[in-house]
């Protein structure tokens, strides 16, 4: 929008520097008493004036203050004219409101009551400078007294018919019509801007549906393949014993490998379902308010029957008397799960999870005593790499990233001094933001399907 401001200032300059050569020629043309002198001494300032900023915008970079200045010394110009050709009795005082009628919403606040300022201040000071023209009637050419006297009405009247009244009241409809084309220009086009930018907006959104139902996807799909890699483990493990039990005729033994792995399959099919329903339940307004204690109980409690050896300590740092409120979200849960996962594989010894919060935000951190980030994913994060696991794809940390961020908040990988690993949640200390947030992403997921 500056640079727009100020190619159509340029424009402008250039018509009014022509306008005052127009009006400087019929004025001559006319006799009429005027002080030329220093109308052509201002007109040649503001034609440097022009140049200069058609200089200084090739050369260096356009900015409001830059543009506030032009249009300050461009009202100065236009008043030192106007002071010199009747002040307020010139026609064309009204252009003195032109700048500021073309900068409004586009110029900050301050400089549109600075240009404000000199503009009243030119104003009042012009009422102060009394009518050059003189009541003598000037001596012009018959056709033009004629065409002046019929365009007055042709009426007879007492008083001498006196044509400068009439260049007056053609002053006047010139100077009407002028600003109300520039404005009307003006307004045209940014009504157009407006439009243009409401559809790239509309599009903008659009893309932003698609990307958050392939992210709910992505994320759902992730969270399953990561919580179904240990018991598919199991089941290839105990089908190897099984064979291996039946080639050594060993039925019993096999039987119970057999048994093993129905449990397993079962659990499997369990967990797919659960992740449809925790799908559903993000597409759904069945969001309910819980105690972040409970919240990540519940979170502990599914996952460790997932994976029983796993030890985790969770530590609160404050009373439970305050314990702000969370929202059971599957993208957060999954990105809790997921890095739960992570930090259990990368060590044998248990997983620490420290929960802290103040007024305006809650901080979840995930801490781990393997051999911690390696420094390349550290330097590269959030952007997704291969895993250094066999059977990980490394998308894990990118997509609990990507849900986190959904929620308004951040997450965050460090290598204490002390060794080991952190992954640490910040979120905003207000769960109605992140519904507000979670409805956007429900009426983008239906909108899509």
């Amino acid at each position: 929008m500056i640079h727009e401001l100020a190619k159509r200032l340029i424009l402008l300059r250039a018509g009014g520097i022509a306008l005052l050569a127009i009006l400087l020629s019929a004025a001559l043309a006319l006799k009429l008493p005027l002080a030329y002198p220093n109308l052509f001494m201002i007109g040649i300032e503001w034609l440097a004036l022009h140049g200069m900023v058609l200089l200084s915008q090739r050369k260096w970079q356009i900015t409001t203050t830059g543009l506030t200045l032009q249009l300050m010394a461009d009202v100065i110009v236009v008043a030192s004219l106007l002071a010199f050709s009747g002040g307020a009795h010139n026609p064309f005082f009204a252009l003195l409101l032109l700048p500021l009628l073309l900068t409004v919403g586009i110029l900050p606040l301050l400089s549109q009551y600075l240009l404000l300022s000199v503009i009243l201040t030119a104003a009042t000071l012009l009422i102060l400078v009394p009518a050059p023209i003189s009541n003598t009637i000037p001596q012009l050419p018959n056709a033009l007294y004629a065409l002046l006297f019929t365009l007055d009405g042709g009426i007879v009247r007492d008083a001498p018919f006196n044509p400068l009244d009439v260049l007056a009241k053609l002053g006047l409809w010139l100077n009407l019509i002028l600003i109300a084309t520039i404005t009307a220009f003006f307004l045209s086009r940014l009504h157009q801007r407006l439009q243009n930018q409401q559809v790239a907006l509309k599009q903008a959104e659009i893309n932003s549906r698609e990307h958050q139902y392939l992210l709910n996807m992505s994320l759902a799909a992730a969270a399953t393949a990561h919580e179904l890699s240990t018991p598919l483990a199991s089941i290839s493990l105990l089908a190897s014993e099984a064979q291996d039990a039946y080639q050594h005729n060993e039925s019993e033994f096999a039987q119970q490998a057999l048994m093993q792995i129905q449990q397993l399959v079962q659990q499997c099919k369990k967990q797919i379902s659960h992740s449809l329903r925790q799908h559903q339940l993000e597409r759904s307004d069945q969001l309910g308010f819980l105690p972040w204690n409970s919240y990540l109980d519940n979170i502990l409690l599914h996952w460790q029957a997932l994976r029983p050896t796993a030890q985790v300590t969770l530590n609160i740092a404050s009373t439970q008397s305050n314990m702000p409120d969370a929202i059971d979200l599957p993208a957060l849960t999954q990105s809790i799960v997921s890095l739960l996962n992570n930090a259990c594989d990368a060590s044998t010894q248990p997983v620490q999870i420290n929960f802290t919060w103040n007024s305006d935000t809650i901080h979840l951190c995930i801490y781990n005593e393997g051999a911690g980030f390696p420094d390349g994913l550290l330097a590269t994060f959030p952007q997704p790499q291969l895993s250094e696991k066999t059977d990980g794809h490394g998308m894990g940390l990118a997509l609990a990233y990507a849900s986190v961020l959904q929620l308004g908040g951040q997450l965050a990988l460090s290598n204490p001094k002390t060794g080991g690993a952190q992954a640490c949640i910040t979120l905003p200390n207000n769960p109605l933001d992140w519904q507000l947030r979670q409805n956007a992403a429900q009426k983008i997921n239906q909108s899509v399907s």
